[in-house]
């Protein structure tokens, strides 16, 4: 993701020790690969530094110690980085919540993608998200009281690195109702109140 350093695996053929991996793309400087390690003749390792690097497709070029080169276009891609913020939820049995996520990209949200939701393992839906980062999906509560894990993942794209953020359900017991129909009390101006129910 752009704004990261991202270790890569190149596989290919003909390579020798002391090779240089590099990232181009046109009107665009290089990035050069760090800690370049031969693995063997179809296979180097290499760190790119992605940070400021525009999102889109760059082209891998090896170039061994000979000068020799290879080059496969448009094989790399940079993706912006993401983030899923997932408030937590404080509901009861039974009630009906709104569960939902905040994508966002170095702060700016990010709309118009897929979230998928699911609580306590099970599938809780799915939803794009709207010009604020926000998606959100309408769930009924059925768990008793507890602690219950909201996972939420966005697969990625073209343009923006996949991620997942958590968050938690809180179900509390219903209240206590309880009903007795012989407790009575009277005020200080001696009225009689009779009490068939309270909680």
């Amino acid at each position: 993701a752009a704004g990261s350093t991202v270790p890569c695996t190149l596989t290919g053929m003909d390579f020798v020790d002391g090779a240089t991996a590099t990232l181009t793309r046109d009107g665009l400087p290089d990035i050069l690969g760090a800690n370049v390690a031969f693995v063997g003749d179809t296979e180097l390792t290499a760190d790119f530094d992605l940070t400021g690097a525009p999102t889109g497709l760059w082209n891998v070029v090896v170039t061994n110690p000979d000068g020799q080169t290879g080059q496969l276009d448009e094989a790399f891609r940079v993706v912006a980085p993401t983030e899923l913020t997932v408030p937590g939820i404080i509901a009861r049995p039974g009630q009906g919540i709104a569960i939902k996520a905040i994508l966002t990209s170095a702060g700016t949200p990010v709309e118009g993608k897929l979230l998928a939701f699911t609580v306590d393992g099970a599938d809780a839906g799915s939803a794009p998200t709207g010009p604020d980062g926000i998606a959100a999906v309408t769930y009924t509560v059925t768990q008793g009281a507890g602690d219950y894990p909201i996972d939420v993942a966005f697969a990625g794209d073209d343009d923006y690195a996949e991620a997942s953020g958590n968050g938690t359900l809180t179900v509390n017991s219903p209240p206590e109702v309880w009903v007795d129909d012989d407790y009575s009390a009277a005020d200080a101006g001696g009225h009689v109140w009779q009490y068939d129910a309270f909680s």
